[in-house]
């Protein structure tokens, strides 16, 4: 029996084996090595580039007192930008030992915000992010962020700045930022008395009337008013209430003495006065009545206002009823439209008949008061001398109080006050100085720089070296 042949393999030509991969890795075991490296420097080198670009900024959150609304204590106001005032920043900058002041203030930002602002911001996201929900429900969304955004807003301000473009430290613009509110409360303090109540401003008088002299009558009849119209705004304010003076004086009870006195001692003097023949009572006389001309002229305008207004509305509450019977309860069509615009106008309207109508109660209560000085002229009343001294020491002794406690007032309002703001923890640093995930970054550069290297070590040729 013919003895059998084994098969011989049949090797192609373009079969690569395992063993002849890992001989080819291991030929370019240099460039294995090296590529990687290479890439990995290349990583760090594009890192380090965006962290020299990078800037890092100090922080501080303050809390604003005694600002109610954007508007200060007394009346004027309230702007972020007030603390980046010419005046502010040059304080600022001294104190810093800063030559240049615009630099300085391109450096610093200040606006409304709260750390809490990007927690509610996404709370209210992932409500937004719910399905299903209706064009109704994302309006009430809406609606509860924007009052949720402002409570916790309108009172806190973000003090931000760049102190690495001023070549400042982390410690320098920390203590920066903590001297801007000092700055600009003081400032704001000192020169433009941002702490007082307008309302408490200018109506305080000296204790030298004499009403035995006709003008001096006159002018103590203006403070009178001016006078009772203080000690009123110091017994509606909460704060100024419980004021009292060393004798025990409180604005309610020197508003009782003060009409007691204008009832008892005042009147008969003024009406005594302005019976007489004296040219400076006539003129006074010739002056109530024009005063009263003029606000029954004023009283006639507004009546026929409010007529008109009237009028008015009673049209476009006619016209909407008779859209509303026109127009399906199931559809906004354009008759539902407007009929809702009549009733925004009705509301407007309404705001400003309110208006109107407390303007001419206003108008009605001064003229009463004007018309019972010219009744007083029939009492044709005669007081004695030393009834007329014992009013002026009296009324005197009144003012007296009245000071004390306007005074007082003002002091405990900026002692309630006090700073401007008060801060919201210490000052921080925001920014860091590498990239986000910056290992990683340099980790994936090596990655690329291995792979490279495995295909660059398969595809090149390799060189068999030269026999002798």
């Amino acid at each position: 029996m013919a003895e059998q042949r084994k098969p011989v393999p049949v090797v192609l030509e373009d079969e690569i084996s395992l063993t002849d991969i890992i001989m080819r890795l291991w030929r370019r075991r240099g460039l294995i090595l090296v590529l990687p490296m290479l890439a990995g420097i290349i990583g760090v080198i594009i890192v380090g580039t965006t962290a020299v670009s990078n800037s890092r900024t100090s922080v501080l959150y303050i809390n604003l007192k005694g600002i109610d609304k954007s508007t200060y204590p007394n009346g004027v106001a309230f702007s972020a930008n007030d603390l980046l005032i010419p005046a502010v920043i040059e304080e600022l900058a001294r104190k810093m030992k800063i030559d240049n002041t615009q630099s300085l203030a391109a450096a610093l930002t200040v606006n409304f915000t709260a750390p809490q602002t990007r927690g509610i911001i996404q709370k209210f996201n992932a409500q937004l992010g719910q399905r299903g929900i209706s064009a109704t429900e994302i309006d009430s969304i809406n609606k509860a962020f924007a009052e949720e955004l402002q409570r916790a807003t309108e009172n806190t301000l973000r003090i931000a700045l760049d102190h690495e473009a001023l070549g400042l430290n982390a410690e320098q613009g920390s203590q920066a930022v903590t001297l801007l509110p000092q700055v600009w409360s003081a400032i704001y303090s000192r020169n433009f008395r941002v702490l007082e109540d307008t309302r408490l401003q200018g109506i305080s008088y000296e204790t030298d009337k004499d009403l035995t002299v006709v003008l001096s009558v006159f002018e103590s009849q203006l403070a009178l008013n001016n006078i009772r119209r203080g000690l009123e705004i110091l017994s509606e304010d909460n704060r100024l209430k419980g004021l009292q003076t060393e004798d025990g004086v409180s604005p309610d009870d020197l508003l009782q003495q003060l009409t007691a006195f204008d009832a008892v001692y005042f009147s008969p003097i003024i009406s005594n006065f302005l019976s007489s023949d004296e040219e400076l009572a006539v003129y006074y006389l010739s002056d109530l009545f024009l005063q009263i001309e003029e606000i029954n002229s004023q009283i006639s305008n507004f009546d026929t206002i409010i007529k008109d207004l009237k009028t008015i509305q009673r049209t476009d509450f006619s016209a909407g009823s008779d859209t509303r019977q026109s127009t399906d309860a199931l559809q906004i069509n354009e008759g539902a439209l407007n009929d809702i615009v009549a009733l925004a106008n009705q509301a407007s309207l309404s705001t400003y008949l309110t208006k109107i109508l407390d303007r001419k109660h206003e108008l009605v209560v001064k003229r009463t008061g004007l018309q019972k000085q010219l009744n007083k002229t029939k009492l044709n009343a005669r007081v004695p001398e030393p009834f007329v001294i014992t009013a002026s020491g009296k009324l005197n002794d009144l003012i007296g109080h009245y000071n004390a406690l306007l005074k007082a007032g003002r002091q405990l309002i900026a002692q309630q006050t006090g700073k401007l703001y008060q801060p919201l923890g210490s000052s921080l640093v925001e920014g860091e100085r590498l990239p986000p995930k910056a290992k990683l970054t340099v980790l994936l550069s090596i990655i690329i720089g291995g792979f490279l290297a495995l295909v660059l070590a398969l595809i090149l040729p390799h060189q068999e070296k030269a026999k002798i």
